[in-house]
């Protein structure tokens, strides 16, 4: 969330993260994406890319467009989403070690999603069905 310019390098698509539970600086990919968007934009005057510079101040911002959309989200459920969506497209906890800040394998497990409903698109795939369609 406290994006800094000084810690992101658009030419290799990457950026350098301080993970407080290691206490050590960890440099992560950017999605193209990012990289295009942030490619057309000036940072914050004291450097930061978005306008909040902690994990909560981003509510302020966030709150009052939930509200005017009228839904409800969270940053903390982007992270779950991440790995989520992630471990459905194959990816396995190693994997979200290597590309989200996770410190190690199990603490991925938490944001992966309820192992059944994995359990349950797997055997949806491998039967070549529709995720939650069952065949008759």
């Amino acid at each position: 969330m406290g994006l800094r310019a000084d810690h992101t390098d658009l030419q290799t698509g990457t950026y350098e993260l301080y993970v407080s539970k290691s206490k050590g600086w960890q440099t992560l990919p950017l999605h193209d994406d990012m990289v295009a968007d942030l490619a057309n934009v000036d940072p914050e005057a004291d450097g930061y890319w978005f306008p909040w510079r902690t994990r909560s101040g981003v509510y302020k911002w966030l709150r009052p467009l939930c509200k005017k959309l009228n839904v409800h989200f969270t940053p903390h459920m982007a992270r779950h989403e991440f790995g989520g969506g992630h471990r459905e497209a194959g990816a396995t906890s190693r994997d979200l070690v290597d590309i989200g800040s996770w410190t190690s394998q199990r603490s991925t497990e938490r944001y992966q999603g309820a192992p059944t409903e994995h359990a349950r698109v797997i055997l949806h795939r491998a039967r070549g069905t529709a995720r939650g369609k069952v065949p008759k």
